[in-house]
């Protein structure tokens, strides 16, 4: 079985289509663009994870989560504390 690649435009303009109202249901999306089963559901999950991300980061969380540059950015913050701490006490 050949593996297909889908443009991302493509797969946007299927979603939001599907969102829309063109299409009842996934099944209808998939049969009328002669997808594979499981190829629109998977596509709208990675499309609802990428929005949960931006609008997450946007508002400074991803479904309770921080994103990663704000963490990346504590973290440094927390080494180089404990850098400071460690030389104002000297080296053993």
């Amino acid at each position: 079985m050949e593996t297909v690649r889908y443009s991302e435009g493509f797969k946007l303009r299927v979603i939001n289509e599907l969102e829309n109202g063109r299409f009842s249901n996934q099944t209808e999306a998939k049969e009328f663009y002669g997808l594979g089963d499981g190829t629109v559901p998977r596509w709208r999950k990675t499309l609802r994870q990428e929005r949960i991300t931006q609008e997450g980061c946007a508002s400074g969380t991803a479904r309770g989560h921080r994103c990663t540059e704000e963490v990346k950015a504590e973290n440094q913050g927390s080494r180089e504390g404990i850098s400071r701490r460690q030389d104002e006490r000297g080296s053993c």
